[in-house]
């Protein structure tokens, strides 16, 4: 089982003093440095066991999957140990989505990811066998094989799974606990402001809120009237995955609130400004004929976040580094 990493606590008084004695560039490299440690010390661990041929790297959403995986990849290959990746979202179920009692579209559940075949390309990886990887196509909800994805791993090489269930016990524990590693990603983080405190799922939200609009067009609204289907496959998980892995790494970056923050707090202000106006548009994150799921709460709760979120500094975006966890959301 993991243990947590320390939990890490920052105020908005400490942000905002950092950033008025120009200060702030150090701490936004002290918190890099605390995360690349953690990456460093994962990669000594994996190289010095030379039987482990598949890391697992799990983590509920927003803790920065993509990027530590890629970061790992990079790191193991300068250590002498290649890798090649595998994402979980290439084997969703293929078909109609499900939703839940409020029309929220379910992305999060185990039953969404077709484990049996990803089970089954991993044994076949590591009998020295080719696979035929997926890549899903979430437009048609569809997989598609193609030619330049047939995947079979050399001597030497490892494979990194990456997604939230690639910690169930229906995947690695099919496989020799000698050639497997679990890792598990999750920001465990507090900021305390005037007006509240911050925890580590808040902290995961605004990372949410800021990617989706920025990448997505989503609004600020339409990502927490969302965020229930999160928690609820969420709750049933965590515990689960914890236990199961081998080493927890603690994605959080405190000095990413001046940079989330203001932002984020822009976005509320307009949504809630279009709510009273009468002028928000459908979310696209429900059942179609469907308004919200739950637009009084999803109002209710971006209230709060803003009031939470009142005072806080505004950071430097340039101070992050091109290969940040933050970039993947920024």
């Amino acid at each position: 089982m993991a243990k947590l990493k320390a939990q890490l606590e920052i105020t908005a008084d400490e942000l905002a003093e950092a950033i008025t004695i120009s200060e702030y560039p150090e701490l936004a490299a002290a918190c890099e440095e605390y995360y690349s440690r953690q990456l460093d010390d994962l990669v000594e661990e994996i190289v010095a066991h030379r039987k482990i041929r598949a890391v697992f790297i799990s983590g509920p959403t927003n803790s920065g999957k993509t990027t530590t995986t890629d970061r790992l990849k990079t790191e193991l290959s300068k250590a002498g140990r290649e890798a090649r990746m595998i994402s979980l979202d290439d084997y969703y179920v293929e078909g109609a989505v499900r939703y839940d009692e409020d029309g929220r579209p379910d992305y999060e559940s185990v039953d969404t990811i077709s484990l049996e075949l990803l089970s089954e390309d991993l044994r076949l990886l590591m009998e020295g066998k080719a696979a035929w990887v997926p890549h899903f196509n979430f437009k048609e909800r569809k997989r598609i094989y193609e030619r330049e994805q047939k995947l079979k791993l050399k001597d030497n090489e490892l494979v990194l799974v990456e997604g939230l269930h690639a910690l169930s016990p229906v995947i690695k524990d099919q496989l020799d606990p000698e050639i497997s590693f679990g890792i598990f990603l999750m920001p465990n983080v507090e900021l305390e402001t005037r007006n509240g405190i911050l925890g580590s799922e808040t902290t995961r939200k605004l990372r949410r809120i800021h990617r989706d609009n920025s990448s997505r067009d989503t609004r600020a609204l339409e990502t927490i009237d969302f965020w229930p289907m999160v928690r609820s496959a969420e709750q049933i998980f965590i515990p689960r995955y914890i236990e199961a892995a081998d080493v927890h790494i603690n994605t959080a970056l405190p000095y990413e609130y001046a940079i989330l923050g203001p932002r984020v707090r822009e976005l509320l202000a307009e949504d809630l400004a279009a709510y009273e106006a009468r002028s928000l548009r459908p979310s696209p994150n429900v059942r179609e004929g469907l308004f919200y799921a739950n637009l009084e709460a999803a109002v209710e709760e971006a209230r709060q976040l803003y009031d939470i979120l009142g005072g806080l500094p505004s950071g430097d975006v340039r101070v992050v580094p091109n290969d940040s966890v933050l970039k993947e959301f920024i």
